[in-house]
C-alpha cells in the first residue's frame, strides 16, 4: 500500500501559496514538498494567486480549484503555506468544506516596515490576522521551527508538528569560476558576508556599522558583501547613506545572484555575519555552515535554534563588541577549525531530518482528525 492510501482510502494533497516564484524560501519549500508527496504516491497540485512565468506549467490559479474534481474520488486535504500576504486565498479556503492544514513560516513584524513601506506593513498585518482566522479552524499545523510552533500553539492549534523547510538544490552548486576569480583578485582584507533580501529587519545597517569598526580597529582592508535583492526604496536610500558615510567603497551590494555565484561568495567569505532581528528559520545560516564559513549570528527569532550551538551566537548589536568577536575569530585558527567542524555536523543534522516522513505523518493525522 502506498503512503497515499490508508484505511480511509486515497488522499490528495493540494498546496496553496500566495506567490510561487524562484529565489524564494517558501516557494522552494512548496516545490520540494510537492515533489516529495508525488514520490510517495500522493496526487494533488499547487495553487497560487501569483505564478512566476518559470512555473506556469507547475502551478495553477487558485480560484480554478473550485472547478476541479478529485481524480480517484478520495479525500482532499488543503495545505496552506502562509506567506507575507494571502491575496484572498485564506477567505477562499475558509469557504471550502475540505480539511485544512496550516504550514507556518512566520511573518516579519510589520513595525519594521512602518517607516519604509506602508503597503508592505499593511499586507503583513492582514496576513497575520488571516493566519489567526485560519489557525482557529485547523486541528493540525506545521511549523518551520520551534520558534514558529510557539506562535501556533498560542493561536490555539491543538497539534503542531515542527518540520524544517525542504532545502534547495543550490546547496550542492559548485562555485562559479569567474566570480571566484574576481573575488580572489579583488581581496584587500577580511571578507564578511551576509545573504538575505535588503529589508529593514535583516540588520544591514548594523552590519555596516560593524564593518566601520572592523576597518578602524582591526583590518583597514575589510569588506562586506551583501547578497540579496533590493528592499523598500526608502530603506535602500538609508542604507546607501550609511555606506557612503561610514564605509565608502567597502560594501558590495550584489543584487540577486545565481546558485553558482552564491557558492562562490560562500567559498571566498572569511565569516558569515547575521545580525537579523527576526528569522523564522534562516536558510542562509545552513548554507554558510555547509560551506564551512564560520558563522557569527545575533541570537534572535529562530537563529539560535537553527545554528544549534555550532556557530558564535551574540546577544548584542553594539558594533565595538561585535568587532571584538570578529577579531577573535579572525585571529584564532583553532577556533575557526572548531567552528567549521561543529557547523558541518549541524548542517548535516538539518539536512538529514526526515522531512518527507514527518510531513506525511502530520498530513495523515489531519486527514484522520
Amino acid at each position: 500500500m502506498s503512503a497515499a492510501a490508508g484505511a480511509g482510502g486515497t488522499l490528495e494533497i493540494h498546496q496553496f501559496v500566495p506567490i510561487l516564484q524562484p529565489w524564494d524560501a517558501v516557494g522552494n519549500h512548496v516545490l520540494e514538498a510537492w515533489r516529495a508527496l508525488h514520490r510517495s504516491g500522493f496526487k494533488g497540485a499547487i495553487w497560487a494567486a501569483g505564478i512566476h512565468p518559470q512555473f506556469t506549467g507547475t502551478a495553477r490559479p487558485y480560484r480554478r480549484f473550485a472547478r476541479s474534481r478529485s481524480r480517484g474520488g478520495g479525500k482532499r486535504l488543503l495545505l496552506y503555506q502562509a506567506a507575507s500576504w494571502s491575496c484572498g486565498i485564506v477567505d477562499f479556503l475558509l469557504d471550502r468544506p475540505e480539511t485544512k492544514v496550516l504550514s507556518y513560516h512566520n511573518f516579519t513584524p510589520p513595525e519594521y516596515f512602518d517607516p519604509y513601506d506602508a503597503a508592505v506593513s499593511s499586507s503583513l498585518r492582514q496576513a497575520i490576522t488571516e493566519t489567526r482566522r485560519l489557525a482557529a479552524k485547523v486541528k493540525v499545523a506545521l511549523a518551520a521551527s520551534e520558534f514558529n510552533a510557539i506562535d501556533l500553539r498560542e493561536m490555539g492549534v491543538p497539534s503542531v508538528h515542527v518540520v524544517p523547510p525542504f532545502l534547495p538544490a543550490s546547496l550542492s552548486a559548485q562555485p562559479d569560476p569567474r566570480t571566484l576569480a574576481e573575488l580572489t583578485a579583488g581581496r584587500t582584507g577580511l571578507q564578511l558576508l551576509f545573504v538575505g533580501r535588503l529589508t529593514p529587519h535583516k540588520g544591514h545597517v548594523q552590519l555596516v556599522r560593524l564593518l566601520a569598526m572592523v576597518r578602524a580597529a582591526i583590518d583597514p582592508g575589510a569588506r562586506l558583501f551583501l547578497v540579496g535583492s533590493k528592499g523598500p526604496a526608502i530603506y535602500m536610500h538609508l542604507l546607501a547613506r550609511h555606506i557612503d558615510r561610514l564605509t565608502p567603497g567597502a560594501v558590495v551590494l550584489t543584487g540577486p545572484v545565481s546558485d553558482a555565484q552564491l557558492a562562490a561568495y560562500y567559498a571566498q567569505a572569511d565569516m558569515f555575519v547575521c545580525l537579523s532581528e527576526h528569522e523564522g528559520f534562516g536558510l542562509p545560516l545552513i548554507e554558510a555552515m555547509r560551506a564551512q564559513v564560520p558563522v557569527i549570528a545575533y541570537d534572535a527569532g529562530a537563529v539560535g535554534e537553527t545554528v544549534g550551538g555550532a556557530g558564535v551566537l551574540v546577544r548584542t548589536l553594539e558594533p565595538a563588541v561585535l568587532a571584538e568577536v570578529v577579531a577573535r575569530v579572525a585571529e584564532d585558527e583553532q577556533l575557526q577549525a572548531e567552528l567549521r567542524q561543529r557547523q558541518t555536523v549541524r548542517a548535516a543534522e538539518l539536512e538529514a531530518f526526515p522531512r518527507e516522513r514527518a510531513l506525511i505523518s502530520a498530513l495523515w493525522e489531519a486527514a484522520s482528525a
